[in-house]
């Protein structure tokens, strides 16, 4: 690669968030992700149209297959094992409602409060929104 193409490369960074009170998320739904991120690297679906006239989805997208990419898959509750095995595996950011909450606690919204006030703030949050 040329010192002009390395200036022109992009990083990217693609995301999935599940919102979910109860259910994990699954295997299938990373796969989906993989799966989804292999086509846009791939232009499997991104410059392609079946008939005339019908619009292309992410006209101005240009990755190569060689483009850096970032997955991240959030999700507000948590990964089933195996789910959080693969995303692990194919090196995709997993990011559940604990380190979201502990997000939270490195922001600003919980500036002067103590140990025992966090921890019990913490324990309120049913929803990240």
């Amino acid at each position: 690669m040329t010192a002009e193409e390395q200036r022109n490369t992009f990083l990217y960074v693609l995301g999935q968030a599940k919102h979910y009170i109860k259910n994990y998320v699954k295997v299938s739904e990373i796969r989906e992700f993989v799966g989804s991120t292999y086509l846009i690297k791939n232009n499997g679906f991104s410059n392609k149209r079946k008939n005339e006239g019908e619009r292309v989805i992410y006209k101005s997208l240009e990755i190569d297959a060689f483009t850096p990419i970032v997955l991240y898959f959030i999700t507000s509750n948590y990964f089933s094992e195996y789910a959080y095995v693969l995303c692990r595996n194919a090196a995709i950011i997993a990011i559940d409602r604990l380190e979201l909450v502990l997000n939270f606690v490195f922001s600003n919204c919980f500036t002067g409060m103590n140990q025992i006030e966090i921890l019990n703030k913490i324990q309120k949050i049913e929803r990240i929104s």
